[in-house]
This record gives structure tokens, sequence and C-alpha cells, in this order.
């Protein structure tokens, strides 16, 4: 049984909602939503990285994984998927502050701090998990699971009112990500990109999570591909990590 995760369609369907007419500086969403971007799409990377591996047979000794590692891998993406369910039930982090007051405070206030304390509790729970996982990463992907894994933990509630800083930084990672991910993962081809409800399907080049505005080129691998809106320019390939925003091939 595959271990359950952010559904695609979900994750797109809250790109979308954040990402549609806007650049990736004008982009506003809350704090779970960018645990769940940023968990999501590590995830993503590190399953299609173990369905290499347990295709591939020229793999180097250190990228093999044995049925009992994919077993508690298994389990540490369950925990994973169960702490974002668990973390977005609270509600927006920014809405929340860790500080104490320095008088008393009403009865009405005090599930505020209790709250922010569930939460808080709950971002280092998934800190430590993807610390797990960072174990049975290759080596090319260590450097994206380690930020990802810092990031995290930075993430307890502290009423800091700006909510791009994380989504602006991952956004920046993965699009130096392609690199470590053409050295651990076996790119699949195909002679042409589809799109099926704003997802990829059939080449692994144009993956879950690369974006494209309107009016985008309807292929991908056509010469002189470019995209709109601080996007990749004058590179058919596209990237992975970077979320669809509306489908330009509706």
């Amino acid at each position: 049984m595959a271990p359950p995760h952010v559904q695609d369609q979900e994750l797109l369907k809250l790109a979308e909602k954040a990402c549609v007419g806007k650049s990736l500086k004008q982009i506003n969403i809350s704090r779970q939503q960018q645990l769940a971007l940023k968990l999501s799409i590590l995830q993503l990377a590190f399953e299609r990285w173990v369905k290499c591996v347990s295709k591939s047979e020229d793999h180097e000794p250190r990228d093999s994984i044995s049925s009992q590692d994919r077993r508690e891998i298994q389990g540490l993406l369950e925990g994973i998927a169960s702490a974002i369910k668990d973390a977005r039930a609270e509600g927006d982090f920014n809405e929340v502050t860790m500080n104490e007051p320095d008088t008393d405070v009403d009865e009405a206030t005090i599930p505020t701090f209790s709250q922010a304390e569930s939460v808080n509790g709950l971002v280092a729970e998934i800190g430590d998990k993807v610390r797990q996982l960072v174990s049975f990463f290759p080596e090319s992907l260590n450097a994206q699971a380690r930020m990802a894994s810092e990031d995290l933990t930075a993430m307890a509630p502290t009423g800091d009112p700006s909510k791009r800083t994380l989504l602006l930084s991952l956004a920046n990672a993965c699009a130096d990500t392609e690199p470590m991910l053409e050295q651990a993962i076996s790119k699949e081809t195909s002679v042409q990109h589809t799109y099926i409800n704003n997802r990829t399907e059939g080449n692994a080049k144009a993956t879950f999570g690369d974006i494209f505005s309107e009016g985008s080129t309807r292929n991908p691998s056509a010469p002189g591909h470019t995209y709109k809106d601080n996007l990749t320019k004058d590179n058919a390939q596209t990237h992975f990590g970077d979320v669809y925003g509306k489908s330009p091939f509706a």
C-alpha cells in the first residue's frame, strides 16, 4: 500500500489559489500551506527516487535501498502526512503568538496560547521526521533535504506578519534542484508531453510542480520555450518543485 501524502490535485488547487495571476513576490499564503507545499515537494522527490532505485540495476551501492528501509520510510511518510493533517486543523500559524503577555489575560485568550503550543509541537515533530528521512536520501539530495529540515525547525509560531519568506525560499531552492535530480533520478522519456488536470503525464522532465502561466507554449520540449512572470526562460526543460497556476492548456 502506497504511503499516504498530500494529494497532487489538492496541492495544485492550493497553488492555483495562491499563484494565479501573481508573481512569486506577490504570493501570500498561510504557514501551514507553506508547510504542506514544502513537505509535499520533499516527499514527491523522495518517492520518485525510491521508485527509480527499485527499478534500476545500475545504481551505485550507496543508492540501494532494502525492503526493511522502504517499510521504515513508509512509516515516516505516514507520520509526516498525519502531522500535516493535524497542523492544518490547528488553523493559521500566523494568527498565533508564542510570546506570553506581561499582564494577566482573560479566559478568551488562553486557548490561543494552548493552540500555539500544540502547533509548535507539531512543527517540531514534522521537522524531526524530515531529519530522519535525510539519512535515506542519496548523497546528491542530502543538501536539499537538510535545507528543508532546517527551514521546518524555524517554522514555530512567532506572530510574524510575513507569510512569504519560506515559500520564496522554497521556490528559490527548488530552482537549483534540477542538477541534483539529474544525478539521482533516471529521467523518463517520451515523444510528447501531455498535461491532464494541470499535471504532467508521460515525461518526467515535466514533473509535478512545474510552473506554467497562462499563454505558455503547448509544447515544453519546443526550442525557444519560455515562461512568463519570473519563471524559467529560454530553455525547453521544466524544473522539479515548481507549481502550476491555471492550466495554459485548457
